[in-house]
């Protein structure tokens, strides 16, 4: 499978967010293979030429389902880390929460709140790929 395609469905798969691009995210499927290859005790690499993800055999096989699930998932995991960062610097400097004046009010998102569900998403996320990585690794024991 190639590195576009599994951006483009982590792209899709995460709401289509417009501040992550598929270029980036293909970007970090890329620089992520070597740890990809770590967790699953794997051999993968990148195809220069047709930019596919192959395991390092002697006649090369693509990328399995399931490798890609989890490659998937630690982006996922590495998304919400990335929005908890870019939630607790915009926590240091907004610190107002709600404002009345003459019979109107204005209340903004509490991003306490906010920080503690991202936290809770990524732990789902965190768990779910722990999960896999053992079924990934008891299945080719």
């Amino acid at each position: 499978m190639k590195v576009v395609d599994i951006a483009d469905e982590i792209h899709r798969e995460l709401g289509s967010p417009t501040d992550y691009s598929v270029t980036a995210i293909a970007f970090w499927v890329r620089t992520n293979i070597g740890e990809l290859n770590n967790v699953l005790m794997a051999n993968y690499s990148l195809n220069a030429t047709t930019l596919e993800i192959q395991d390092d055999a002697t006649t090369p096989n693509e990328i399995t389902p399931e490798a890609v699930a989890i490659l998937k998932k630690m982006y996922k995991v590495h998304f919400y880390d990335l929005e908890i960062k870019k939630n607790l610097i915009s926590i240091s400097t907004d610190s107002i929460i709600e404002v009345k004046d003459q019979g109107s009010s204005v209340r903004k998102v509490n991003k306490n709140q906010t920080s503690a569900t991202l936290v809770n998403l990524r732990k789902q996320e965190t768990d779910g790929l722990t999960d896999l990585i053992t079924a990934y690794r008891s299945r080719s024991a």
